[in-house]
């Protein structure tokens, strides 16, 4: 916890470039993203009216 919040989600992502001169790779800049949530915020879980039939969620990841 930070600041009394609850991290939700982080996620890092690094960008690299190459050296023209030498041809190394190096680490050239990056972005970091953090979520965090209340835990006042809660809100009661629902439960679905009815069990989903097969083919009505699909999750993907590309």
């Amino acid at each position: 916890m930070r600041e009394g919040k609850e991290v939700v989600f982080q996620s890092v992502q690094i960008k690299t470039a190459i050296c023209s001169e030498c041809g190394r790779v190096y680490v050239s800049g990056g972005k970091t993203t953090t979520v965090t949530k209340d835990p006042s915020d809660q809100k009661p879980v629902q439960k679905p009216a009815q069990k989903p039939e097969p083919g009505q969620i699909l999750d993907t990841l590309a």
